[in-house]
């Protein structure tokens, strides 16, 4: 606060702020920590990204901030990219004001947080089998979740209502630029996936680079479909795909007044 001159610690003064820090004094990032609000990555040409904190029960903030970056350090000596490392950041200091004291972060403690259910296809086949031995249903829907709002989660709740184990499908950075513009993502893939992951409501998150998730519906074939009421059942892509193999196709009323544009333009 210092630095900047800042005065009140508003979430866009903070963004502007750090941009100018930036960009005034040739640096590459500057990561801001929010408290319960979570992390702030801003660089040097005008990214942003934010990630909520992970909801832990908060014993001791002792050493929180130590923690966030001596574990941004690590990451980023290994070669991992700056929001890998603020991922892995955030998590860990989420496992440290758990604990009582100023408490050390053991890398066992760490692996077991940093592992979401963010799965590559190939490796989805054994865990789906495994689902249906079990009894589940699966339930399948998909978007791009850039600025994920409460539309957004509404949607996906009202979908884990209608299966066991709900899948999520996300475009990756290069389908959403494809699909949206070159302004579009706001934030990474990895973000949107690893925020995706840490709903209670989700079960798997899936990214897929094609413009459709087709395919990854065809190797996947869910028991249900669910998207947004936007869509007439015939415009759903992979509809005719599960009805053909025994499942149904749902659509959920969307909550009005929600959507990543309307808060780009605000």
């Amino acid at each position: 606060k210092a630095a900047a001159s800042l005065t009140a610690d508003h979430d866009d003064k903070i963004g502007k702020a750090a941009l100018s820090l930036c960009q005034s004094h040739d640096i590459d990032m500057i990561l801001t920590t929010l408290s319960s609000r979570g992390m702030r990555l801003i660089s040097h040409d005008g990214q942003d990204s934010h990630i909520p904190s992970i909801a832990k029960d908060v014993f001791d903030v002792s050493g929180a901030g130590d923690t966030v970056i001596s574990t941004l350090a690590a990451f980023l000596a290994t070669g991992a990219p700056a929001e890998t490392a603020m991922i892995a950041a955030n998590m860990a200091a989420s496992i440290v004001v758990s604990k009582p004291g100023t408490a050390a972060l053991s890398p066992g403690e760490l692996i077991g947080v940093s592992t979401p259910t963010i799965q590559p296809h190939q490796d989805m086949s054994e865990i789906i089998t495994k689902w249906r031995s079990e009894g589940a249903s699966i339930g399948f829907t998909n978007g791009c979740f850039d600025l994920l709002h409460p539309g957004h989660l509404q949607c996906l709740r009202e979908a884990a209502k209608l299966c066991d184990k709900l899948i999520v499908g996300v475009n990756d950075d290069a389908s959403v630029k494809r699909l949206k513009g070159n302004s579009r993502p706001i934030q990474s893939e990895s973000i949107r996936a690893m925020i995706l992951s840490h709903l209670p409501f989700v079960d798997a998150v899936l990214l897929f680079s094609e413009d459709t998730p087709a395919n990854l519906i065809k190797s996947i074939t869910p028991d249900i479909l669910i998207k947004g009421s936007d869509y007439s059942e015939s415009e759903i892509i992979g509809a005719d795909h599960v009805i053909k193999n025994g499942g149904k196709v749902q659509t959920i009323p969307l909550l009005d007044g929600h959507s990543t544009t309307a808060i780009l333009e605000m």
